[in-house]
């Protein structure tokens, strides 16, 4: 949506790859942890940002998403795998 909004047809298709490379995490982690509104909530401020015309915010609110969802997606990679390095299956 974000990207969309932009109107900046490479971040949408950044952003369209990258949702295709991590739908498990997608599926499985973001949808189990939270609600619809709090993944508005934490897209607010970006959308803010850039609704504002305001690069610098919109750049720094990005950095902190991207930096959080890292965490989240490292987070989750490692409850997925096995004390062997294997990588277990993931079922929603």
């Amino acid at each position: 949506l974000l990207a969309d909004f932009a109107d900046n047809p490479f971040l949408a298709a950044m952003h369209e790859a990258l949702i295709s490379h991590i739908h498990l995490f997608l599926r499985g982690f973001v949808k189990s942890k939270t609600t619809p509104s709090a993944v508005l909530a934490a897209h607010l401020p970006l959308l803010e940002a850039i609704r504002a015309g305001d690069q610098e915010e919109a750049r720094r609110q990005a950095r902190l998403h991207i930096t959080c969802s890292r965490q989240d997606y490292e987070r989750f990679i490692a409850q997925n795998m096995t004390a062997h390095g294997k990588r277990r299956e993931y079922h929603d």
